[in-house]
């Protein structure tokens, strides 16, 4: 009853109450109904939870998209006056429609997950029928941006958590990234710079993953170039690909920054636990940094360039620091003559091309 006085009227102050004062106490009924065996109790309590969810994750969007097409029907209460000092009114009234979606959807998996006592993979399924919810909330609120952007955002938010509890390991890798994709494609298409933000902070975490399971810093790898190994390697592509479809020239550089180097990261480790793994790393850095350079001849340009040379002078260090203290004298002469063989290579073409241009 009260819910629909809250719809009716938009009062902020109730929608609060009744949403995280709905969602509390049926914390409380979750924690009396997972002990009991009637099928009825249990019932009741799923909706109420469900109920509460839709007082404060859905029927605000609901009510925006209804304010748009009709705003004498559906008033808006003015923001006190504290509040717009803080910011202007459309960002209080954004701000809600976020923090009551996602807190929401959140805290309604977690009390049905509770409710039943289910494992982690039935709480990723949960989160991805939230995922489901939202994005088709989304797709028919196209036209109310305050009310897309919270549920696109949801929607993201969701999709993240689902992939990362049914896969739980590193093989969510390419799955992340692919989501990340499909954020960013929405962004491009839609117009929603939070899905687009979270798009960046999700990339950002593959590449630190990929990153820290460097066998040189300790953290096992894996098998070598496994289903999971694969997948991680179609996540640096992913990213590397996203680049292109970015305007801005400094996020499409840290993009590819981002990428070359959790490409080398990834290449120690494949490379790195096997037989001979330290010349491994240093040939198949070696190989792709003169596959770079070649490219970089070939495109004329100059990021590439330096990509190319980057790796070629960690390839240069690391046969210095590491490869030197380590591996056997025929592997040092053979390692040192192949790239000084292949660095004066280099050097002419790069100075044939020079002269050329």
């Amino acid at each position: 009853g009260a819910g629909s006085i809250q719809f009716l009227r938009g009062w902020r102050a109730l929608l609060l109450v009744l949403g995280f004062g709905g969602l509390a106490v049926m914390g409380l009924a979750v924690g009396v109904a997972s002990r009991t065996t009637d099928i009825i109790e249990q019932v009741m309590v799923v909706v109420g939870i469900l109920g509460a969810w839709a007082l404060l994750g859905a029927f605000p969007l609901i009510r925006a998209h209804l304010r748009r097409l009709e705003p004498d029907g559906w008033p808006e209460p003015p923001v006190a006056a504290g509040w717009t000092q803080v910011a202007p009114p459309a960002q209080i009234a954004m701000m809600m429609l976020r923090v009551g979606c996602v807190a929401g959807a959140f805290i309604a998996v977690i009390e049905l997950g509770g409710l039943f006592s289910v494992e982690r993979a039935t709480y990723g399924i949960l989160f991805g029928i939230g995922f489901v919810v939202y994005l088709v909330m989304s797709r028919s609120l196209v036209e109310t941006r305050l009310a897309l952007n919270a549920s696109a955002e949801t929607a993201s938010i969701l999709l993240i958590l689902a992939v990362t509890l049914i896969l739980h390991d590193y093989s969510v890798m390419l799955p992340i990234a692919s989501a990340g994709a499909g954020m960013h494609l929405a962004n491009r298409k839609w117009g929603l710079p939070g899905v687009g933000l979270l798009a960046h902070v999700l990339f950002a975490q593959l590449m630190i993953l990929v990153v820290s399971r460097m066998d040189l810093l300790g953290i096992a790898a894996g098998s070598p170039f496994g289903i999971r190994e694969l997948g991680a390697l179609g996540a640096i592509v992913l990213t590397f690909t996203a680049a292109f479809g970015f305007e801005s020239s400094l996020v499409k550089r840290v993009y590819r920054i981002a990428a070359h180097v959790a490409f080398l990261a990834w290449l120690v480790t494949q490379f790195g636990p096997m037989e001979y793994g330290q010349e491994l790393i240093s040939l198949s850095w070696g190989i792709y940094g003169i596959v770079l350079l070649l490219l970089s001849l070939r495109l004329r340009e100059k990021g590439v360039q330096l990509a190319g040379l980057a790796t070629l002078g960690l390839v240069a260090a690391k046969l210095l620091l590491v490869d030197m203290a380590q591996l056997d004298v025929i592997w040092r002469i053979l390692l040192f003559m192949g790239f000084g063989a292949a660095f004066l290579g280099l050097s002419y073409l790069i100075n044939r091309e020079a002269k050329s241009d």
